[in-house]
């Protein structure tokens, strides 16, 4: 985990992981374990946030679009 990710929620470090593995290994190639490993938390507690992973997914997609104003014009 680098230090920027240490310093983060654990919500948002499973956010900030889970963007980088869904970028590197497609929605489909990354596993819960793997997004809970590398973000250093226990897996039940990805899904104490989340649902399910589509909702993380979709979590992801939401902060996206309230960093970039104007980015949901795209999405319609």
């Amino acid at each position: 985990m680098s230090t920027v990710t240490a310093r983060l929620g654990a919500r948002d470090r499973i956010l900030e992981t889970s963007m980088k593995l869904f970028a590197e290994k497609g929605f489909s190639g990354t596993t819960t374990k793997e997004i809970a490993e590398r973000a250093g938390v226990n897996q039940a507690l990805i899904f104490r946030y989340f649902s399910t992973k589509k909702d993380l997914y979709g979590a992801i997609i939401e902060k996206k679009i309230e960093e970039e104003p104007g980015i949901e014009v795209f999405l319609h």
